[in-house]
Order: C-alpha cells, then sequence, then structure tokens
C-alpha cells in the first residue's frame, strides 16, 4: 500500500535528474499543424470505428509524432490501490503493454504529485519499475492524463540512447495527444458503458429475470454514464434528428458557438443555419455518407457563432439505431488560425526572398521600396500606404513610394518633421512604431482629422525603417478604410520587412555614395592637375591676360560649368572691371563690363554684402527678377550662377570670380574647396599684377619726386627765410620773435609733412584745419567745428593756406574765441561759380568773445600774410572783419592752380 504521504512525494534524487527546463534551450523543429490535424484526425477515427483501441493508437501516434524509441499509457489498476498498468506500450517496450508497475516505482507517480510535462534523465535509476524490462533509459518524457481534470496517470515517451533528445515541440506534442486522448477515452468509456448498460438492460427485459425496480435503476445508471460523457468539457457531442436539427448538445458545444442551452430547446440550431453557404457541399457529402455506410468518417468545416464570428472544427458521427445522429465535435479555430499565420508567414517569407533577391541583383531603390510596400499592404490587408526617405539635414520625411493617395494627402504629408501630429511625425520622434486604430478616438491625431476624413481613412501604422546603429532612414505606413487592429504575427513579420527595407535603402545609399566618391575623386584627381599646371604657369613669366584665361578654364573643369567671369575691382570708383569671361553672349558680356554694387546680378550683390553668392536658379531668384541682368543671362543662356569675391592675403578687396551653369545647379562642398585654393591663386595674380604696376608707378613717382623735392627744398628755403624776415620785422622781443617763429615753421613743417606722405594726393582741407586748431588744444565739438565738402589743396597752395589757418588760431588763442571758456570757432567752405569761374570760399568765424575787440594799430605777420601774401602767391582775397562777439576771415581762392 502507499500512504497520502508517499502520493505527494518522489523518489530520491528525482530533482537531480529533473531536467524540464532544458526542453526550452534545445534546438526545437518547426511545428507540423498538419502532421498533429492527422494524428487528431485519425486517433477520432478510431474512437468512432474501435473504441477498444484509443490507448494504443494514441501510443502509436506518440511514437511517431515526437519520434520516440518507446511510448506507452500508465493508468491507475482498478480496485488496486497503488498500482499502475500500462494500457497501451509502443516502440522498443511494445511488448511491455498490460504490465502492472507499483505507483512508487514508475514515473506516473511524479507526474500525479506536480501535474505538469516532465523531463527525466537515467530513468530506471530513479524508477525502478522500467528497469530490466528493454532496453535502457536515456530520457523519459512524461505528459499528465487526466480524467475529469483530474491528473490520474501518464503518457510517455522514452529515448534509449542519447543520439537524440526531446525537446520543446515534442513535449506540446505529446501533451496535445495526452488532452485529446484522454478526452477521446472518457468518452468512448463512457459510451461504452452506456451502451453495456442498454445491452444489458435488453437482456433483462428479455430475459424477465430481474425486477423492474432493477431495469429502471440500470436506465437511469446508463443514462447517468451518458450525461457524464456529455459533460466532457474539451470535445463536444451532439445529436441531430434526420432533418438536420439539433435536439441534444453537451456545453463543451454550446460554449464554441456561444449558444446558450435556451437556444437548443428552441429548436434554432441546424446545421444547415449553422454551416455558411461555402461548406455547404463539404455537409451535404458527409450526411450522404453517413446514410450510405452508417458514420461519417472526420471532416473539417465551419460553423457560425451566435455573434455571427466563426469557428472551425473537426467532426466524426455515427448514425444510431434508432435514426438519430450522433457526432463528436472538436474545435480546431486555434489551430487553423496557426496553420493560417503559419500560411501568411510562409507567403510573406516568400515576398520577402523575391525582394531579397530584388536588392542581391541590385534593383534601383525605386522598385524595392515599391515591392515592400505592397508586400506589407498585402500583409495587413490595408487599403493604401506610402514608404518615406528620411533626410538628415533637415530632419524631415519626404514620400519616395505610395498606393492609393489623392494629390491633395501626398502634398499635405510632403515633408514631415517629429513635430507633425501624424503616426509617421509620432514615430519619427519617438523613433517607434506608432499605431492608431481609429483616428475619431485619438486626441492626439485631432490636428490631421480632417485630413484623414478626406483621404478616407480611420486606422493607420507608422513603423520607422532603422538600422542596426539606430540611424534613421525612413517610414512604412499603410492605412486601412475602417477601424482596425493588427496582429501579433502582422507586426513580426511588418518588422522583418521594415529591417530589409532599411537594409535596402542603406545598401542603396552606400552605393550611391561609393559611386559619388568615385567621381568625386576623379573630379578631385582633374582638379589637381588643374591646379598644378596654373601652378607651374604662375611660376612661368607670362602675360597676365594669358594668365587669367587659364585660371577661368581651370575654374570651368573644378566647378564643372559651362561659363567663368574674372573682374577686377576698381578702387577709385567701386565698380568691378570685367577681364575675362567664357560662355557669355558678346553683348552680355559688353552689358557686364562694368559691374557696381546696385547690380541685379551675383557678382553686384557679392560687391555689396562682401561674401559669396550663389543662385541656383536664376529664374526664381528674388532679386533679379524684371531686371536687365535677368535678359542678360537668359542671353547667354545661363541658369545658375555663383561669385566669389577676391581678396588680397591681408583682406582687401581685388575683385571678383564667377562660373555659370546652363541648367539650375548647385555646388558640393568639395567644389568649392577646390574652387577656393584657385580663388587664391586668382587673386594672388592680381596683387602681384597691381603690385608690378604700382613698383612701376612708384619708380616713377620716386623720379618726379626727387626732381620735386629738389625744387621743393629750393623753395622751402625761400619761404622759411621769408617767414623770419617778416617775423623779424613784426616782433618787439627776442622772446616774441622764437616763439612766433617756431610755431609758423612748425605749421610750415606739417603741411610739408602731409605733402610729403603722398605729394600727388593732395592735402586734405579739413584734415589741415583740425590738425592746426587740434595742435592748439582745442577740442572738436566744443571749441571748434568744421563744415565743406571734401576739398584736397595742392602742395603750394596748402602751404599758403595752412600758415593763414595757423595765424588765425594762434591768434583765436591768445585773444580770441579759443581764449574764452564759451568761445567757438567755426571754418566752413565752399565751391562757387563766378562767370564760369569755380572759386573755394573759406570762413572763419569767431564767437563767445566777451570784449569785442577792435582792429589791430599795426598789421603783423598774420595780416600781412591773409591781405598781401596770399593774394600775391594763390591769386586770392581775404577780409577781416571785427565784429562783436569775435573775428571774421573770408578767404576766395581760384579753383585752378589751388585744388588738386
Amino acid at each position: 500500500m502507499t500512504t497520502a504521504e508517499g502520493r505527494n512525494s518522489t523518489p530520491a534524487g528525482l530533482d537531480d535528474n529533473l531536467i524540464t527546463d532544458e526542453l526550452a534551450r534545445r534546438p526545437s523543429q518547426v511545428p507540423d499543424y498538419e502532421a498533429e490535424n492527422r494524428a487528431l484526425a485519425a486517433l477520432t477515427q478510431e474512437m468512432t470505428a474501435e473504441p477498444c483501441g484509443v490507448l494504443q493508437k494514441c501510443a502509436e501516434l506518440a511514437l511517431a509524432l515526437c519520434h520516440a524509441d518507446s511510448t506507452g499509457i500508465s493508468l491507475p489498476e482498478p480496485g488496486e490501490e497503488g498500482v499502475f498498468r500500462w494500457c497501451a506500450a509502443g516502440g522498443g517496450l511494445a511488448a511491455q503493454a498490460g504490465r502492472t508497475v507499483p505507483r512508487e516505482a514508475g514515473p506516473s507517480d511524479a507526474m500525479l504529485a506536480r501535474d505538469s510535462v516532465l523531463l527525466f534523465r537515467e530513468g530506471e535509476r530513479l524508477f525502478p519499475g522500467v528497469h530490466g524490462v528493454g532496453p535502457p533509459v536515456y530520457e523519459i518524457l512524461l505528459a499528465p492524463w487526466h480524467v475529469h481534470g483530474k491528473p490520474v496517470g501518464a503518457l510517455w515517451a522514452i529515448k534509449h540512447t542519447s543520439e537524440e533528445q526531446f525537446n520543446a515541440e515534442d513535449a506540446r506534442l505529446l501533451q496535445s495527444l495526452a488532452h485529446s486522448a484522454a478526452a477521446a477515452y472518457q468518452t468512448t468509456d463512457a459510451l461504452d458503458q452506456a451502451e453495456a448498460g442498454r445491452t444489458e438492460l435488453e437482456q433483462q427485459v428479455a430475459e424477465r429475470t430481474r425486477a423492474l425496480a432493477d431495469a429502471y435503476a440500470s436506465v437511469q445508471t446508463s443514462e447517468a454514464r451518458l450525461r457524464a460523457a456529455l459533460e466532457i468539457e474539451t470535445v463536444g457531442a451532439i445529436y441531430l434528428d434526420p432533418d438536420g436539427r439539433i435536439i441534444e448538445a453537451n456545453e463543451a458545444f454550446l460554449a464554441m458557438g456561444g449558444y446558450s442551452r435556451a437556444d437548443l430547446e428552441a429548436g434554432r440550431l441546424t446545421w444547415q443555419r449553422l454551416t455558411p453557404p461555402e461548406w455547404g457541399e463539404v455537409s451535404e457529402h458527409a450526411f450522404a455518407e453517413l446514410k450510405a455506410t452508417g458514420q461519417i468518417p472526420p471532416y473539417e468545416k465551419e460553423y457560425f457563432r451566435k455573434d455571427g464570428s466563426r469557428w472551425c472544427a473537426l467532426f466524426a458521427g455515427k448514425l444510431l439505431p434508432d435514426g438519430m445522429i450522433f457526432e463528436f465535435v472538436l474545435d480546431i479555430t486555434a489551430r487553423k488560425q496557426a496553420e493560417q499565420a503559419l500560411a501568411t508567414e510562409l507567403k510573406a517569407m516568400t515576398r520577402l526572398h523575391e525582394v531579397s533577391r530584388q536588392v542581391v541583383d541590385g534593383a534601383g531603390l525605386p522598385a524595392v521600396l515599391d515591392a515592400i510596400l505592397d508586400a506589407t499592404i498585402e500583409l495587413h490587408g490595408a487599403d493604401f500606404g506610402y514608404m518615406q526617405l528620411y533626410d538628415g539635414k533637415t530632419g524631415t520625411l519626404r514620400i519616395a513610394a505610395q498606393r492609393g493617395f489623392q494629390q491633395p494627402f501626398l502634398d499635405h504629408f510632403a515633408n514631415v518633421d517629429a513635430t507633425e501630429a501624424s503616426t509617421c511625425g509620432m514615430a519619427l520622434a519617438r523613433r517607434e512604431r506608432v499605431v492608431i486604430e481609429d483616428v475619431e478616438q485619438e486626441p492626439a491625431y485631432a490636428p490631421s482629422l480632417e485630413m484623414a476624413r478626406e483621404a478616407g481613412y480611420r486606422a493607420v501604422q507608422s513603423t520607422p525603417l532603422v538600422t542596426p546603429s539606430g540611424e534613421m532612414l525612413g517610414m512604412l505606413s499603410t492605412y486601412f478604410h475602417q477601424p482596425h487592429r493588427l496582429t501579433d504575427l502582422d507586426t513580426k513579420l511588418t518588422d522583418v520587412y521594415a529591417r530589409l527595407a532599411a537594409e535596402a535603402i542603406a545598401r542603396v545609399q552606400a552605393e550611391a555614395a561609393l559611386r559619388a566618391s568615385e567621381a568625386r575623386l576623379a573630379h578631385e584627381l582633374n582638379g589637381a592637375r588643374q591646379l598644378q599646371r596654373v601652378s607651374s604657369e604662375l611660376l612661368v613669366e607670362q602675360h597676365p591676360q594669358t594668365l587669367y584665361e587659364q585660371v577661368l578654364d581651370a575654374m570651368r573643369v573644378i566647378m564643372r560649368s559651362q561659363g567663368a567671369s574674372m573682374q577686377i575691382l576698381e578702387p577709385d570708383t567701386g565698380t568691378l572691371k570685367l577681364l575675362a569671361w567664357r560662355g557669355f553672349h558678346p553683348d552680355a558680356a559688353a552689358f557686364w563690363d562694368r559691374v557696381d554694387a546696385n547690380s541685379a546680378s551675383t557678382c553686384g550683390e557679392a560687391l555689396r554684402t562682401g561674401r559669396r553668392i550663389l543662385v541656383s536658379d536664376v529664374e526664381t531668384c528674388a532679386f533679379m527678377a524684371g531686371t536687365e541682368d535677368l535678359a542678360a543671362y537668359r542671353l547667354s543662356n545661363l541658369r545658375a550662377v555663383q561669385s566669389t569675391p577676391l581678396r588680397s592675403r591681408t583682406g582687401r578687396a581685388l575683385g571678383m570670380v564667377s562660373t555659370h551653369w546652363r541648367a539650375p545647379h548647385e555646388p558640393s562642398e568639395d567644389d568649392f574647396s577646390h574652387f577656393d585654393v584657385l580663388t587664391r591663386q586668382a587673386a594672388d595674380l592680381i596683387e602681384r599684377a597691381q603690385t608690378e604696376a604700382s613698383l612701376r608707378e612708384s619708380e616713377r613717382q620716386a623720379r618726379l619726386l626727387l626732381a620735386e623735392l629738389q625744387h621743393r627744398v629750393r623753395n622751402t628755403l625761400a619761404v622759411i627765410r621769408s617767414i623770419a624776415h617778416q617775423t623779424a620785422e613784426t616782433s618787439e622781443t627776442v622772446e616774441d620773435y622764437a616763439m612766433h617763429l617756431e610755431g609758423r615753421i612748425d605749421a610750415f613743417a606739417r603741411v610739408q609733412a602731409a605733402v610729403t606722405r603722398d605729394p600727388s594726393a593732395g592735402i586734405d582741407l579739413a584734415a589741415l584745419v583740425a590738425e592746426e586748431l587740434l595742435t592748439c588744444a582745442a577740442r572738436e565739438g566744443k571749441q571748434f567745428s568744421l563744415t565743406g565738402p571734401k576739398v584736397r589743396l595742392q602742395p603750394k597752395a596748402a602751404e599758403t593756406v595752412g600758415l593763414a589757418i595757423h595765424e588765425l588760431a594762434t591768434n583765436a588763442v591768445k585773444y580770441g574765441a579759443l581764449a574764452s571758456p564759451k568761445g567757438h570757432v567755426m571754418v566752413a567752405w565752399c565751391l562757387e561759380d563766378r562767370e564760369g569761374d569755380q572759386r573755394l570760399k573759406i570762413e572763419w568765424t569767431e564767437t563767445g568773445v566777451p570784449i569785442v575787440s577792435l582792429a589791430p594799430r599795426r598789421g603783423g605777420f598774420g595780416t600781412e600774410l591773409l591781405t598781401q601774401t596770399l593774394p600775391y602767391q594763390l591769386r586770392g582775397a581775404a577780409t577781416l572783419t571785427f565784429k562783436p562777439g569775435g573775428l571774421e576771415c573770408i578767404m576766395e581762392l581760384p579753383a585752378r592752380g589751388v585744388l588738386q
């Protein structure tokens, strides 16, 4: 006997040899649902034809499905507690069928204690009941055998060698067989018992050997057993009358279809009403065979549920003696769905293989994207969809392939960024799939809801296309007319498509980048050769114009342009003079011979802004619209242009170089990199030419200056002798003489210094006056102010005017406005025309002198200089007027001979 305590215990060392967890880690074969369905159908047919052979059939099916060496079924021996019988056996232990084993000596006891699928190794050592009865036991796989929901025994499978091992799929199949066979065994057992009861009752009635009460009790027992059979929870059982009306059904069948007992009793359940039209022929064929043979072999068909949905079942029936029809019903909806999912996955994998082949064969990216989009729409059962490519520079998605959309929708979502209130915008922001099963119910989709209604979709999903390193490449989106939910298989296969699309995009982009790199390298090599050639030419003494032409030709090669031009800046006028050009119409070249900052051309704009200007299409350029410059571009058949300022190495503006294209164009950074090397050389070339010209001019000027210097030295000495002589005549003391002489010589020296710096430039009148007043420590703006046009004096005139201003400033410091805190000196000049002769008028006005000065009693050096020397040397005139508040002096000089 086995105690209760023993029933809940397991043999010593059991846990050490229990290796069930290894099932999940072992490689497993792909589920073969078709083979499994055939096995269940065979089990059902065996149950219908030979109920007593169900257990042995189950053992044989387990042997085949699980690829076992031996299989068997252990169930408790009726009437002997603690004893199990091998009710069926197959394989190497087939001869042991019917063997009895003590409960504690076999694996079934461990199964009862745990009620789950178990896997043991070295079973002979653990379970004495299997020792010595056949080949050695390497592994034992057990599945619980339930009766009325409780474990009572086990379906087991054995591996006798270590060449193969059980896996998770073997465990699933063994458990499925145990579940179905146990249900079938209960049903057949109950039916057998019911049949035996009926037979016994008929014999009792025939023989009339028993009392009516015993017969009634037997019938009651039989009916109870029949009801027990109909109470099986996993297998449906129904009785139909000859017209096809279901008159009785167990709860399992009613639950399968979602019907109530009231629906059954109302007579609304008939196989004709429950069977979808396309399955009618299958059902009629089955019932025709029933009438011919008395039974229906297992067959599949669908039934309607009460809610209108469908479920799939395996049916097997038999014609009863009273004309009624009995059918077993096994719900295989989940299995059929699994088969359908497998078929869908197989189809998707086939499409995936086709697309992968396109990628390998080098199909273009548009063809690959179209194929993936079509496959995804088919997989989802979507109504339309599109694929987008990601632009890393702008951070936006643009549509690259689409199916089923109208132009307004495509325009609306032409470019989408992470702030867009759409699934693709949300998916871009989150970097993960976004699914909206009903846009009408999603608050976040409200900004795009009107567009959704116009396009006619209710559900949408967007899946990012991302590389394994996390780089965003694009988006795959599908749309549905009605609310829709993706299945797990849909999302799994969509991820596969998305990975393939990302790989295809990455591959195409990499190949495009490689081709671009090769082309760029070739272009750079050509450019390098051009740069080398131009550099070599620059080392050889050539005419500048020839070098300009060669630089232009090199620029056209490097920039791959059809036109080019070089201009030099004329500092005096601030305009660009055309030095050389290529690709212009002659009239356009004449039009652009000189260009200033007001020109509506790129070189004019570059001159104005001081930076490079690029116009990729002159027809869309705002500052060129409707201008003569645009007409000149059109005349030369030019559509794109760039202009780059030329600067010396010190930053001085030298000119402009431009390149032109006959089609809209935008040069790359590499193009500009090589181009800028040429611009540096062009700038050096222009600067060198200017320097050489300046050097030659400087040599000429030096010769002139030397002659002028000799002349000026003589004149200067004469002027200084005159200043010394006149100062001596007008000075009363030696100290007064020395002071006035020093100031006048300093004033004369300042003018000479300015003349010496640039003899040909002349002396700026404003600078001359300001320097004399500043030398007297006067503050501009507070003590003196100057006004007048820009005027430059000839050196000789500047000497006399400078001395005159010095005398006026010295007098103002001593006696006039500069000696008073509130005094102010205003010096103004202008040019006046008098009878065709232009004259320079200079007015010196003092204000704020507190004591009105009177004219001096005798004329000094300053008075003589203004009233005698200035008219004599410059053919001018000067007047001195002592007014209330200060002195006023007006000098009038002829422009000719005075102004530079």
